[in-house]
């Protein structure tokens, strides 16, 4: 993950901007900082007075870390596309266009796939290695195409800080399940489920989601 680099102008100190965030007593925008290159102390200054000048940008720093989540922050604030603070429901037209984008994504995908496997099904000296490869290519293209629409419709619904902890306990219940023997093991019709067994709980994530909008003024809505 990429991260922009500051010094300070009158202490000469270097900084890694690590994220951006809000005061729970009042919601005021604050930056999140951290020593670098070797992260020793993380510092919250205002947002407006971290960018007031006194610190000045150097460039990017590559951690090499994953983390699907922080870029989709950073494309979503660098188009203005904001989170639901607090999270909660989107409204009916940005949900339908979610819906729409993530439709479409898994279609390509599904396509490409198809493409490929179709390749696989010929003689062995009639399959096309660049077809084949080409068609791969816009499989994986599909996937992280389908995923980062995925992870941007987490971000606006506000789900981006508890989302972590949410997949680690649906991670944990669904290692609890079995594969399915049979296909009528399954409500899917397929022995390549994983079913539940009896007495399996499913994760309780509702104290995740319990600071929400509820009470926010929505006059504008239906």
């Amino acid at each position: 993950m990429k991260h922009k680099l500051y010094h300070h102008t009158k202490s000469g100190g270097v900084y890694r901007l690590i994220g951006a965030g809000n005061m729970e007593a009042d919601g005021s925008a604050v930056a999140v900082y951290t020593d670098h290159p070797n992260n020793e102390r993380i510092w919250v200054r205002p947002h407006l007075e971290f960018f007031d000048g006194r610190f000045q940008p150097m460039g990017e720093w590559d951690d090499g870390v994953f983390d699907p989540l922080g870029d989709i922050q950073a494309f979503h604030t660098k188009f203005d596309l904001d989170a639901q603070h607090p999270m909660g429901a989107l409204e009916p037209e940005v949900a339908d266009f979610r819906r729409k984008f993530l439709h479409e994504e898994t279609e390509e995908w599904d396509w490409a796939q198809k493409a490929a496997y179709q390749e696989t099904t010929r003689p062995v000296l009639d399959r096309d290695e660049a077809e084949y490869t080409h068609q791969l290519e816009k499989a994986l293209d599909g996937l992280v195409d389908l995923a980062y629409v995925l992870f941007g419709t987490v971000y606006l619904h506000g789900f981006r800080e508890p989302f972590a902890e949410a997949w680690r306990r649906v991670h944990a219940a669904n290692m609890q399940k079995v594969r399915a023997e049979l296909d009528t093991d399954s409500k899917r019709g397929s022995s390549l489920d994983v079913v539940k067994p009896a007495g399996w709980e499913p994760p309780e994530l509702s104290d995740l989601v319990e600071c929400n909008d509820i009470h926010e003024s929505h006059a504008d809505r239906a």
